[in-house]
């Protein structure tokens, strides 16, 4: 616990007027959530597992009254896949009520979409620790004030979402009143004038459709005990923290007698060379200096090894180069040389990245 003081030294630009004192506690932070999804898939490929990338499950493959596999499609190339399992789960987030409608056995409540977002500012954070504040009214959200990369991350906002046919979008006046909703929690900090640099937007689960209320508990659906497929589930989860355990309930759902393995040290996937290990974070604002290519040297390898198709995929994907949109676009054409694309192709992809970075805003 902290005093007033310390407080106040902890936090430049807190609301001082009522202040008593502060909490200082440590938590685990994610910096760039991509490549730690990009780690998962090779500590999952390295003991077992098999990634099958840009393929979409189409349909079941249903033998008496029991799943059997998957009809899929390589959507590069539209060849149709025949995938044979004994059990498939469905674990497609915002898009597991459409794959289950597919399989002739939707479920209400399964997954009911929200909009959440974080933004980042162009400035630098007040301290060195992230702060938690709230405006002063009744019934005031508590926000999160971020260093990240040297600059500053706000989050997070909130709001109802109701067409997942699309990818989330912020509208401007949302963005606008969530800016002024900080902006009172630390008045101090002047962030209504401070240029927003991105928005990261994506979708929760909420308790009910059409609300902002965030569901606490996953959901693990057995199908064949609804009337669908047998050896058919879902599982849709609420936050990474308990990732690990919903896996563990839903694999004991699937494989009843089977409970999974107690958590045990394993080695890290081997790599032939430094290529991946070589990605490294940026700050925000960095380029690399006039005739430095060490940032696309160190790229190389994740190229040819961690199933990169397009140019978005390098950039926003597989590093944090895309974090900035205007690095991400000044550094395309000299990214889009690292494949072996003709000039139309680099062009083409160029003008997908343009599509697909950038503040995500209505």
């Amino acid at each position: 616990m902290l005093d007033r003081a310390a407080t106040l030294a902890r936090g430049p630009g807190l609301r001082a007027e009522g202040l008593r004192g502060g909490a200082l506690w440590y938590d685990a932070f994610i910096p760039d959530t991509p490549r730690l999804l990009i780690e998962a898939l090779h500590w999952a490929c390295a003991h077992g597992a098999r990634a099958l990338n840009y393929v979409e499950a189409r349909a079941p493959i249903i033998t008496d009254g029991r799943i059997a596999g998957l009809h899929a499609v390589d959507t590069l190339t539209g060849q149709a896949l025949r995938v044979r399992a004994p059990v498939v789960i469905n674990a497609a987030g915002p898009w597991a009520p459409a794959f289950a409608r597919g399989c002739a056995s939707p479920v209400p409540g399964l997954y009911r979409p929200s909009l959440a977002w974080n933004v980042v500012l162009s400035c630098s954070a007040p301290g060195d620790c992230a702060l938690a504040v709230r405006p002063p009214r009744p019934g005031g959200q508590t926000y999160f004030l971020v260093p990240w990369k040297g600059v500053l991350m706000v989050g997070t906002g909130h709001a109802p979402w109701l067409d997942t046919a699309r990818p989330p979008r912020v509208p401007a006046d949302l963005l606008e009143r969530f800016l002024a909703d900080v902006d009172a929690a630390v008045p101090d900090l002047g962030i209504r004038g401070v240029p927003v640099a991105r928005v990261f937007a994506g979708l929760l689960p909420a308790t009910d459709t059409g609300t902002a209320r965030l569901s606490v508990r996953e959901v693990i659906v057995d199908h064949g005990a609804c009337g669908g497929p047998a050896g058919l589930f879902s599982v849709c989860g609420v936050k990474l923290t308990t990732a690990r355990r919903v896996a563990d309930k839903a694999l004991e759902r699937a494989f009843p007698g089977r409970r999974a393995q107690p958590y045990r040290a394993m080695p890290r996937p081997r790599r032939d060379d430094a290529g991946a290990g070589a990605v490294t974070s940026h700050p925000f604002d960095w380029m690399p200096p006039p005739g430095d290519n060490a940032w696309r040297e160190a790229l190389v390898d994740v190229v040819a090894r961690e199933a990169v198709v397009h140019l978005d995929d390098l950039l926003l994907r597989r590093c944090d180069l895309g974090d900035n949109p205007a690095r991400a676009l000044a550094l395309a054409e000299a990214a889009s040389e690292l494949f072996t694309w003709d000039r139309d192709r680099r062009l083409a992809e160029i003008s997908a990245l343009q599509r697909n970075v950038g503040p995500v805003v209505a």
